[in-house]
């Protein structure tokens, strides 16, 4: 059986899952991608999966990544490389011819969103696979929509835009802000009253604040790549209305009732949609075929079963 390889910070991540799946034995943890790639490898191969060394791809271990590096070139080269592509061609010349060769040499090139096909196709002229990405929809739940309360949620700091959330605030709407990096909170934290900046909250907390708020926001400062689809997809999940801008994020959720895409990714045009909440609020029912669909989208059976075959493990 093919071992299932990860390079140097995935296995970092996926060690630092591993440790607190023991130090919280018995309490409630969120399955995140890394942990749910190490149980399907034990699954289908007996063995979890392993930091990828030359030896482990020669012995016909494949490697799973889905951020350039060295591990992912050696793998390409030796055709024992599946490749999650998540968009965003590098300016650098050497970065992009990088890229275009794991792109090129990959056994399977798999993408979240249809412009990160496209990007694949005109970068490499490869063909992908459009797989969803997973998150733990038993842990996060939904919540019951009389439980909301006043404030805008934004989960992340991935290309989010500080100047919508600040605007936002200035028009008399609180918002939260969940960030990742300690250099947003001395730069933003007084930028004004209604805008409260969070760092790193527990899994726990993070549940609650998608559980209670009045609509999880998502303005994105650029459209690179799907920014915000792992936090749309809980939102969702634990029943929260979702707002955010056009681009390839929001392609993902097309046709989902519960998400409204702000079309003008301007003050105003974001602005008017979080108005509209009030004027025309997104109904229970449609919020229930949202969180059906997001449990659909991510059901863990159909994606082991698929992603298994695409490894060959």
């Amino acid at each position: 059986m093919k071992r299932l390889l990860f390079d140097r910070q995935a296995y970092e991540s996926l060690l630092q899952q591993r440790q607190l799946f023991r130090d919280r034995a018995g309490q409630p943890v969120p399955l995140k991608w890394h942990r749910f790639l190490d149980q399907l490898a034990e699954e289908r191969t007996g063995e979890p999966a392993a930091r990828c060394s030359l030896g482990g791809l020669l012995r016909g271990g494949v490697l799973f990544a889905w951020l350039p590096s060295r591990d992912a070139i050696v793998a390409a080269l030796l055709g024992r490389l599946v490749y999650l592509y998540w968009g965003g061609i590098p300016t650098d010349w050497l970065r992009r011819a990088a890229l275009r060769l794991i792109l090129r040499r990959a056994r399977v090139v798999l993408v979240n969103d249809l412009g990160a096909a496209e990007e694949a196709k005109t970068l490499a002229g490869c063909r992908t696979v459009q797989v969803p990405m997973f998150i733990d929809t038993s842990f996060f739940e939904s919540a019951a929509p009389e439980n909301r309360e006043r404030f805008l949620f934004c989960a992340g700091s991935n290309d989010r835009d500080p100047e919508i959330l600040i605007a936002l605030a200035q028009a008399g709407h609180s918002v939260v802000w969940l960030v990742n990096n300690r250099e947003l909170l001395g730069r933003y934290s007084d930028a004004h009253p209604n805008l409260r900046l969070l760092f790193h909250v527990s899994n726990e907390e993070l549940r609650r604040l998608y559980q209670t708020c009045r609509a999880a926001i998502m303005p994105a400062i650029r459209d690179f790549h799907a920014a915000g689809q792992t936090t749309g997809l809980e939102a969702i999940s634990c029943g929260a209305p979702v707002v955010m801008s056009q681009g390839r994020a929001a392609t993902i959720f097309v046709g989902v009732p519960g998400v409204r895409v702000v079309a003008e990714n301007t003050r105003e045009g974001w602005c008017a949609t979080v108005a509209s909440l009030e004027a025309d609020p997104i109904t229970r029912g449609a919020l229930q075929q949202s969180t059906e669909w997001v449990r659909s989208h991510t059901d863990p059976a159909t994606l082991r079963s698929r992603l298994a075959t695409l490894l060959g493990i």
